[in-house]
């Protein structure tokens, strides 16, 4: 199973908004990053899935420090670009609002199907790219709280990964309950 991973306000948060000399934001990360990318790996490959740039994506990982070996792949902006070109496409074509949902459902998807936990919600710009991208439904997508530094962490990884369990769970239910396999009772 994949299981992704946003960056930006998921694991690691700007220090402040505005560049340094270098031209790039400072971010540190997450308390319990490591954490949970370590419980994630229980489940399958974790890949960092972000609409951040390759050079940004990089400070990223590196300030991830030995949470950064749970990663298995990394996906940035220019990945997603053929989706957004396609995304874009449908934006300007004028068409009705349903007829734009209906092609975007017509763009293959470039990446696996999985998990994916990000601070956008469905319904989004970024659930759009992102789950057109990895074919994601709804149901497989875990918000998570997001963390802007200086703000306490709430706990929110934890509460993002409880609630995939949960799903995961309930997922894994329906996937037994449609292989046509029925428990027999005693006396049957």
């Amino acid at each position: 199973m994949i299981l992704y991973s946003d960056l930006d306000e998921v694991l690691v948060s700007p220090i402040r908004s505005m560049p340094d000399a270098e031209g790039m934001v400072p971010i540190v990360p997450r308390p319990g990053a490591d954490r949970f990318l370590a419980d994630l790996t229980q489940h399958g490959d974790v890949v960092l899935l972000s609409h951040g740039t390759q050079a940004h994506v990089a400070r990223g990982i590196e300030m991830l420090g030995d949470g950064a070996r749970y990663l298995r792949g990394v996906i940035t902006r220019e990945d997603l670009d053929p989706i957004q070109a396609q995304i874009d496409v449908v934006e300007k074509s004028g068409l009705p609002e349903q007829t734009k949902l209906d092609l975007y459902q017509e763009i293959p998807p470039i990446f696996e199907p999985g998990f994916v936990f990000d601070d956008f919600a469905v319904g989004t710009w970024m659930y759009a790219l992102k789950g057109i991208a990895t074919a994601t439904p709804p149901e497989r997508w875990i918000q998570v709280e997001p963390f802007m530094y200086p703000k306490p962490d709430r706990g929110g990884l934890r509460k993002a990964y409880l609630e995939f369990t949960r799903r995961l769970a309930a997922w894994n239910a329906s996937l037994s309950g449609r292989t046509g396999t029925k428990t027999r009772r005693k006396g049957a």
